[in-house]
């Protein structure tokens, strides 16, 4: 049991990295912005390729 709490810690750490740099990334730079009106996307974990999340841009 130890070790499952072990991994649940470490997914949701790597889940915290990913959204604190997401949250630091200014899409201005590019000529988008935040579509906060669509919902982030979030793939199932998995230990070959980590953790990814989507999160909706638009054309300013």
């Amino acid at each position: 049991m130890i070790f499952d709490k072990t991994i649940q810690i470490w997914y949701c750490d790597a889940i915290s990295a990913v959204q604190r740099a997401m949250n630091g990334y200014d899409p201005d730079i590019i000529g988008y912005c935040w579509d906060n009106s669509n919902p982030r996307i979030q793939l199932e974990p998995r230990g070959n390729r980590g953790y990814i999340e989507l999160r909706s841009m638009k054309k300013k």
